[in-house]
Formats: structure tokens, C-alpha cells, sequence
């Protein structure tokens, strides 16, 4: 296959199992990288101790879940479980767990353990932008420019959020179908003023593009539609970081 001819090692006159055997030992076992889609043989990765699925659409190979790493890529720690007065003041890189401490939590589920296992971290935006890294060497997290491509590829922002959606029967589930395998699930979000809001009802994702002075652009699916929101949103809030491959 792929143009390799298998020789006939041992020169009996017949090419068989002794003779793939004899070249696999010499030349390996490996096919030609090109014969592999974005993310290569893999349908996982580990990344700080945890396995994020991969799913490749539109030719690129995205993280299947959200990131949930506690340092950046060098090692230096994100500050996490930050008072709501913190988290609305600061402009540094940091992250949340839905529903932990002692900040008000308005909506959905708010059992930090639980949130975390289904739904990875929130991270405010200067933790996105930050140039120590979120995503793995080779990995990055996706601009507006690749979100928007990925979702015209799914036919466009009206419609793409059902297919972006995990499905009822996941464990966690939503309301999709998820033949995209991005496995979209509603985390809800930290407002910037540190409150928790949405989960079970919104899931919201960074890119790591600017808008303004103030802002960074985003992407959410909701419950209630099968469209995918784009906006802008302050750079204090917390939301859910997925990684796209470079």
C-alpha cells in the first residue's frame, strides 16, 4: 500500500508473512506522516497530568474538551480559587473553578468538583494572552479568525452550534448531536464582577483576539438554539479555553 512494494527477503519465489515480518523489523513500522489527518494517529493527548480527546474539523485538530491546567506551559501557576473583589480588579492571568469559595453562585450546579471534572477551568483573558502559554508546546488557543472558520465549515453561526453541541445520551450530555466531536457542554462563566452564572445553560469560549482596549472576542452555545454566539466580552470574565494545533 501507499506505492511500498513488499521484497521477497528470504528469495524463496513467494512474497508472505515471513517476508513482511523480516521488513517490518528492518524499516519499521510507521506509514508516511502524510497519509495521517491534523491529529496525526491520536485520538488523545496528555497534557499536566490530564487527557483532553482531540477531534479534527475543517482540517485542523482541536482539544474535544476544555483546558484545565493550573500552571502555565513553563510551570508558573495561574492564582485560582480568587476572591470575586480580586478577580474584578486584577490584570493578570487567572482561573476559577465554577461555583468555588465563597463567591456568589446564581445558577445551575454549583459543586466546584463536579464542575470540574465536567467542565475544566475559567480563565480571565489576560491568562489567555499571557506569553508563557495555556495550550501545550505546539498548540495555541484559537483566534477569531479560526473560530469563525471552523463554524462556517459546520455551516455557519445559525446552525453550527447543534452539530458543536455534546449530545443527551454523553455523560456529561447536552442538547446536540456532536458530529463535529468538539463536545461543547454548558459551563457557565465567571462575570467580572466574580459572581457564577449559567452553567446548564451557556457555554462560553475564549479567543485569543482582542477587541479594544478592554475586550476580548468569544464564542457561546446555548441551550435554548443551535446558533453559535459571537461577541465581545470583558477581559475580567472567566470563561472555558479550548486549544486548536499550530
Amino acid at each position: 500500500t501507499n506505492g511500498i512494494q513488499i521484497p521477497d527477503g528470504n528469495a524463496d519465489g513467494w512474497v508472505n508473512h515471513i517476508d513482511l515480518l523480516g521488513f517490518l523489523t528492518e524499516w519499521g513500522t510507521s506509514c508516511p506522516a502524510s497519509s495521517y489527518g491534523p491529529c496525526g494517529i491520536n485520538f488523545s493527548m496528555k497534557y499536566k497530568g490530564h487527557t483532553y480527546a482531540l477531534a479534527e474539523i475543517d482540517g485542523r485538530c482541536w482539544f474535544a474538551n476544555n483546558l484545565q491546567v493550573s500552571s502555565y506551559r513553563n510551570g508558573d501557576f495561574i492564582p485560582g480559587d480568587v476572591y470575586e473583589t480580586v478577580w474584578n480588579t486584577t490584570e493578570e492571568g487567572a482561573r476559577a473553578i465554577y461555583g468555588e469559595g465563597s463567591s456568589p453562585c446564581y445558577s445551575g450546579n454549583c459543586d466546584q468538583s463536579q464542575a470540574l471534572a465536567s467542565y475544566g477551568q475559567l480563565y480571565n483573558y489576560f491568562a489567555v494572552i499571557d506569553e508563557r502559554g495555556l495550550c501545550p508546546e505546539g498548540w495555541h488557543v484559537p483566534t477569531d479568525e479560526e473560530w469563525y472558520a471552523v463554524t462556517d465549515a459546520l455551516g455557519g453561526e445559525e446552525v453550527a452550534g447543534i452539530v458543536l453541541k455534546a449530545p443527551e445520551c454523553a455523560s456529561p450530555g447536552w442538547n446536540g448531536t456532536n458530529t463535529s466531536r468538539f463536545t461543547g457542554l454548558p459551563g457557565g462563566i465567571r462575570t467580572s464582577a466574580g459572581d457564577f452564572i449559567y452553567e446548564g445553560d451557556f457555554g462560553y469560549w475564549w479567543s485569543s483576539t482582542a477587541q479594544g482596549m478592554n475586550d476580548g472576542w468569544r464564542r457561546s452555545l446555548s441551550t435554548d438554539g443551535d446558533h453559535v454566539g459571537i461577541a465581545d466580552a470583558d477581559q475580567r470574565v472567566g470563561q472555558s479555553v479550548r486549544c486548536i494545533k499550530d
